[in-house]
């Protein structure tokens, strides 16, 4: 569903906009996470065949080549690591903007009025 259908009656488009922003950060956030999932078990068939092939180097110089290869593949391991925890840090915050849009929306409705008392379910 799109921000516009969830709230379709009253539209408020600050509401629409924290809406779509934390389901896009979501999705985005789901197709990340299933990608590098993916890509994990042909990460660790090349580090096992890197390492294997380090004890059967002709020289130094090829089982060094294989050293900076397996480097090079911690360096990739750790950009995708970095990626994946910028991307949880922006589904939160997306999260807790979507929290603080409710609960402001909450206190507009209910300022006015003392007496209704409304306890927000959080989910």
């Amino acid at each position: 569903m799109s921000g516009s259908d969830v709230n379709a009656a009253p539209a408020y488009s600050a509401n629409i906009e924290t809406y779509d922003y934390a389901r896009s950060a979501a999705l985005g956030s789901l197709a990340l996470s299933e990608t590098s999932f993916n890509r994990n078990d042909s990460r660790i068939n090349n580090y096992e065949q890197l390492l294997g092939e380090i004890d059967s180097a002709a020289d130094a110089k090829a089982a060094a080549d294989l050293a900076n290869r397996i480097a090079i593949e911690n360096g990739l391991t750790s950009a995708e690591l970095i990626r994946l925890q910028a991307t949880q840090i922006q589904l939160n915050a997306a999260q807790a903007n979507q929290r603080v849009k409710y609960e402001s929306d909450l206190y507009e409705l209910t300022r006015d009025d003392h007496h209704i008392q409304l306890n927000p379910i959080t989910p």
